[in-house]
């Protein structure tokens, strides 16, 4: 079986996706680190985190911004990179969104699931 040419690292908020998906990213020769937040915080004015009431426009967008980590992660892919992806993947149609995007194969998921006290404790402390 040939090497992953990209990863989707998830989990709840919390759970370190970040952390690991930069220090998987380092493992590789040429790698990029997708961080679907920095996506998110690329909007300038009219974005709208997730919420749990998540109004129609967060869905619309968080949606947006799962189409384009995939496809800026299918670019890199697609230039000699591996790509690594870390977003908080929320049911199957998410991540049918990533299947379909995210074009490079063979494409490894991680799910990320800490124990709750450990979640809670990283939660405390990030900024």
């Amino acid at each position: 079986m040939a090497a992953p040419a990209a990863y989707l690292v998830t989990g709840i908020p919390g759970a370190g996706k970040t952390t690991v998906a930069r220090l998987l990213a380092q493992r590789f020769p040429r790698a990029v680190h997708v961080e679907s937040d920095r996506l998110q915080e690329m909007v300038v004015s009219g974005g709208l985190w997730p919420t749990p009431e998540m109004p129609a426009e967060a869905a619309r967008q968080l949606e947006l911004r799962a189409r384009n980590a995939a496809m800026l992660a299918s670019n890199y892919a697609a230039a000699g990179f591996v790509a690594v992806v870390d977003d908080v993947v929320v049911s199957p149609g998410r991540l049918a969104l990533y299947r379909e995007h995210l074009t490079a194969r063979p494409l490894a998921l991680v799910v990320l699931a800490p124990a709750t006290e450990v979640t809670l404790h990283r939660d405390e402390h990030r900024g």
